[in-house]
């Protein structure tokens, strides 16, 4: 079973020990909720592909930083 793609979401440590501080004292609310199964997601989804032999690492690095659009010619004239 191939794994759908997950939509990327930028999350801080210092937000994510902000989740996890409020989840020690209340209830978590949707927003926090979300945040976390996006965690949860993409560690599920990269141990996958580590553990997928045939995943290179030019891959994953594009799998985590995104694939680079730009072309030098484009930026420098």
């Amino acid at each position: 079973m191939k794994p759908s793609p997950i939509q990327r979401t930028e999350l801080g440590m210092e937000e994510l020990e902000s989740i996890l501080q409020r989840a020690r004292t209340s209830p978590l609310d949707e927003e926090d909720c979300a945040k976390i199964k996006a965690v949860f997601e993409t560690y599920w989804y990269l141990t996958d592909q580590l553990e997928n032999k045939a995943t290179t690492i030019d891959r994953l690095r594009k799998i985590i930083f995104g694939s680079s659009s730009e072309k030098i010619r484009d930026v420098i004239p």
